[in-house]
């Protein structure tokens, strides 16, 4: 794409996302790889419902405003980087770190991740009320840990799925994380997903929005979700 579809794609995203609840106000953040370590990214304090192409801000890849050096916050930017960083070790064989999969049938009744892309174009983070919303009853569980001191997942057990968790400034858990699944839940900003397209990282986003629906649904019939969510370590 050019950079003018580019623009087109980031804010018809950002539009679709605010249209269904997945993000309010000026929440979230959107960017596009312009090529190798420039990017566009949305503007903070800037209506997702409003937003148009020439809104977008060009950045480096430490966040920074190409133009003025503002930029997008060092904690709202630093999970985009790692994406991107980890994408382009994907792309680059001598640096590609292939993570065998777990075969044990622990290991498949606990769900299965979204498969990164193979080419990290574009992330999105959402703010999705449902998947929120089982992270919440996740942690009030007895048996859910509460203290995300260690990497951990959530599992949408009627759509087998796992969620990886992270905190915004461990690096090493985003690292570990975007090398297996194209979706992180980043605690508390939000669901950070990738895609080589916007509308592919929107898709993502809305998969895990239906699964965590649906495992609430669920609640006032059983009490509880059926075996899941839980979170793990």
């Amino acid at each position: 794409m050019d950079d003018q579809s580019l623009r087109i794609a980031v804010c018809a995203a950002a539009h679709q996302l605010w249209q269904r609840g997945l993000l309010a106000g000026d929440g979230g953040l959107l960017s596009v790889q312009l090529h190798r370590r420039r990017f566009m990214v949305t503007p903070t304090g800037r209506r997702r419902a409003d937003l148009r192409p020439e809104d977008l801000v060009g950045v480096g890849l430490s966040g920074s405003d190409l133009t003025d050096g503002r930029g997008v916050p060092t904690e709202l930017w630093l999970p985009h980087r790692i994406a991107y960083e980890v994408g382009e070790s994907r792309d680059d064989p001598r640096g590609r770190r292939d993570t065998p999969p777990d075969p044990s049938p622990a290991s498949q009744s606990r769900g299965k991740f979204i498969p990164p892309p193979p080419v990290t174009g574009a992330t999105v983070l959402a703010t999705p009320p449902h998947v929120l919303a089982v992270l919440q009853l996740a942690r009030s569980r007895p048996d859910a840990p509460r203290a995300l001191v260690k990497p951990q997942r959530l599992i949408f057990a009627g759509q087998g799925l796992r969620l990886p968790l992270s905190r915004p400034d461990d690096e090493a858990t985003l690292r570990r994380a975007f090398t297996r699944s194209a979706v992180v839940l980043i605690d508390p900003l939000g669901l950070l997903a990738i895609g080589r397209t916007p509308g592919e990282a929107v898709n993502a986003i809305e998969q895990f929005e239906l699964a965590a629906t649906l495992e609430l649904a669920a609640l006032p019939h059983t009490g509880r979700t059926s075996p899941g969510p839980t979170a793990s370590k």
